[in-house]
């Protein structure tokens, strides 16, 4: 408890700072699709006295720019902070994507690495021009270098040491970054991370209870329960004691996509399921998202047209998702789901496995042999989903129908969930076993 204790003075010793950046023009890309992008640093933990920085890409929609005429603002806009996974850097598309939806974004590097020209991080392989380390002109007087990804090793060193502290540290300083614009609505900022990104994210949320959503993508807290190296780390009692992003939960009150792909060589969805389960009761617009085909990199993370429509329901009045009221059961495989009003249901279906869940190291979508994936393959069988069974109600202030999704469970069913689709995105039960 004092380790905790003293991890939440450092990281409010960043969430209450002033927001201090600089432009890096030399380091703006060149390439005219990410035109208006800046390159930037900015500051985030002090340790014993020296500064660290992170090296970020941030832009904004046209909406947020200034009428030349009139000198205003115009109208602000919701921002979004984006968290990269591991091997990855701050990603020019990341930004230029959100951008086009209307957001201002930033995506920041958490893992120490710096730039070397202009236009890095355009593609998800491209790590040629970043550097690890402060070089060249951002070797300044008064700055130390932060920790690389270390996977969880330095769990027993002191805080500032570890890596996870100055992740989790330059995401709370991005928030701070955006929200030191005029025309970014702080009410309106997200959070979103991809695999070690959505681990982080997950940790974020305990602490910064600033953001109006987070939708953490393969990475989610309960790593323990994962059947993957996730798992394995989080099984060391050091780091568990410091890192579990649970612990934490009851501190949630914003709204989440817990996101994740249902076959992920990465992870395995016990963690997302008992995250959803840890914090649906704390917003009623929380949802689960297991996603079958979905593939695991930056590109698979940032693709799901749910996640941007997720983003849009709650900070843009967009269309609500459909919300599990209640959870299937092994006994009784059917559920209580809010549908919105008008949301046009393209497909309910019913996933299980006919063994438990187990992972090892095989081939599996052609490969090779390198990945641990689950042994198991999916099986789909029908669901139905009913008429209203009570009448009106509302989800986020939108009109919304109570039905009932339900499935005849196969005998050979170890484990299943359901799931509902429609135009805006993917919503599912929580995975249930024998």
């Amino acid at each position: 408890m004092i380790i905790i204790n003293t991890l939440e003075k450092l990281f409010d010793s960043v969430r209450f700072a002033p927001a201090v950046w600089r432009h890096e023009s030399e380091f703006d890309p060149t390439l005219p699709e990410y035109a208006g992008i800046q390159a930037i640093t900015y500051d985030a933990l002090t340790v014993e006295g020296q500064k660290t920085q992170s090296f970020a890409y941030i832009g904004f929609p046209e909406s947020a720019k200034k009428d030349e005429d009139s000198g205003e603002s115009a109208k602000t806009v919701p921002g979004i902070v984006l968290v990269h996974g591991g091997g990855g850097h701050a990603y020019l598309e990341w930004v230029r994507m959100w951008n086009a939806r209307g957001y201002a974004a930033i995506a920041m590097d958490t893992v120490g690495f710096f730039p070397t020209a202009a236009n890095a991080g355009t593609t998800e392989g491209d790590t040629s021009l970043y550097k690890h380390g402060l070089h060249g002109s951002f070797a300044r007087e008064g700055y130390i270098s932060t920790p690389n990804n270390d996977g969880f090793t330095s769990s027993d060193r002191p805080l500032t040491e570890q890596w996870m502290t100055h992740a989790v540290s330059q995401v709370i300083a991005a928030n701070n970054v955006l929200r030191s614009f005029d025309c970014v609505d702080s009410e309106r900022i997200g959070l979103t991370g991809i695999s070690w990104g959505g681990e982080i994210a997950s940790i974020v949320i305990g602490y910064d209870p600033r953001f109006a959503f987070a939708i953490p993508v393969y990475g989610a807290g309960f790593l323990s329960k994962s059947l993957t190296v996730p798992g394995e780390r989080m099984r060391n009692p050091v780091t568990a004691a410091l890192w579990q992003a649970e612990d934490r939960f009851d501190r949630v009150n914003m709204p989440i996509l817990w996101i994740c792909y249902n076959d992920d060589n990465n992870f395995s969805i016990m963690s997302n399921s008992d995250s959803y389960a840890a914090t649906a009761s704390s917003n009623e617009r929380t949802i689960l998202s297991m996603v079958d085909n979905m593939g695991h990199s930056h590109v698979d993370g940032w693709r799901p047209p749910s996640i941007m429509n997720y983003a849009d329901w709650i900070v843009r009045d967009g269309r609500s998702f459909v919300r599990f009221l209640t959870q299937p059961t092994v006994e009784k495989p059917k559920a209580i789901v809010r549908v919105p009003e008008g949301a046009s249901i393209k497909r309910t279906t019913l996933y299980y496995i006919d063994a438990p869940m187990t992972y090892s190291v095989h081939d599996k979508f052609n490969r090779g042999t390198s990945y641990t994936y689950m042994d198991q393959v999916w099986q789909r069988g029908p669901a139905s989903i009913s008429d209203s069974i009570e009448g009106n109600t509302t989800i986020g202030e939108q009109l919304a129908q109570n039905r009932v999704i339900s499935t005849v469970l196969p005998p050979e069913a170890h484990g299943f969930y359901l799931e509902i689709v429609t135009e805006e995105g993917i919503s599912t039960s929580q995975w249930v076993t024998r």
